[in-house]
């Protein structure tokens, strides 16, 4: 069945799954967080704001509390533990 697609809509049905699948809510409900893509770059939109870009972004985080959200992101250089403090 996979073999009927072109590759570039593959691509992208299983990016809008991953897509809906990292969108992530904060234990008191005030704050939400998800992954989108621009280009080829993801990020993670969290209230709304655009925070930095990456090659990609792994398993789509969690937060540890209503002020702090943690995802992986990785470039070309390296994978990084990434802490977004909420003001």
């Amino acid at each position: 069945m996979v073999g009927q697609y072109p590759k570039d809509l593959l691509f992208k049905l299983i990016l809008l799954h991953w897509i809906e699948k990292s969108f992530k809510v904060s234990p008191d409900s005030r704050r939400v967080a998800y992954a989108a893509r621009a280009g080829k770059k993801l990020f993670v939109v969290l209230d709304g704001k655009e925070e930095k870009p990456y090659d990609g972004i792994g398993t789509m985080g969690w937060f540890d509390s209503p002020d702090s959200l943690h995802y992986l992101a990785w470039t070309g250089s390296g994978i990084y533990l990434v802490e977004e403090r909420i003001e």
